[in-house]
């Protein structure tokens, strides 16, 4: 529902000068339980991107992702044996005609390998995350994807990379074993 007012905002704000790239960033679900996520994420790249005038379509179009949940996952299957997320996405939003980015990745450090035990344990109840999906993203999406932000320096507690917070906004935190 908010997508036409997307584009006239990009629109409005390229008309009063704008400079920077106009980003938009959604999150890796599904719209419906008839449409997976990689689906609806295509339909909204095809509908932010379709319009004739170039000054009223987006620059960027960024992913929060946060499915990559197990060090069993691989770019090709999830740890269940289904299609893996990644994989999938990447093969709907194929020649994406403006910049794709991960604007947010990472899984909960309470759902990180919570089925099958591996990992360390950060505390009593969150495992480290591996990032496994970040040579996935360098070595096989490079060619549509841009880049990447892992999330979170500072956050909600499960998906921090630091302890010490929260952060006061001068102070350096000290990083644990998810990173």
């Amino acid at each position: 529902p908010a997508a036409p007012c997307l584009l006239a905002y990009a629109r409005d704000l390229k008309r009063l000068g704008a400079r920077l790239p106009l980003v938009y960033t959604t999150q890796h679900d599904g719209i419906s339980a008839a449409v997976n996520p990689a689906e609806s994420a295509e339909m909204l790249l095809h509908y932010l991107t379709c319009n004739e005038d170039k000054n009223a379509t987006l620059d960027i179009l960024g992913i929060n992702i946060e499915s990559w949940c197990s060090s069993l996952q691989t770019f090709e299957e999830n740890e269940d044996g289904s299609l893996g997320s990644y994989l999938d996405l990447h093969r709907h939003l194929e020649n994406s005609s403006i910049p794709l980015i991960f604007s947010e990745l990472g899984c909960s450090q309470i759902l990180f390998n919570r089925d099958n035990g591996l990992g360390t344990l950060i505390g009593e109840k969150f495992r480290a995350r591996d990032w496994k999906q970040l040579a996935v993203i360098e070595r096989d999406m490079v060619d549509e994807w841009s880049g990447y932000v892992a999330y979170a320096y500072d956050g909600p507690p499960d998906f921090r990379m630091t302890t010490g917070g929260p952060w006061d906004g001068e102070h350096t935190l000290t990083l644990n074993l998810d990173m």
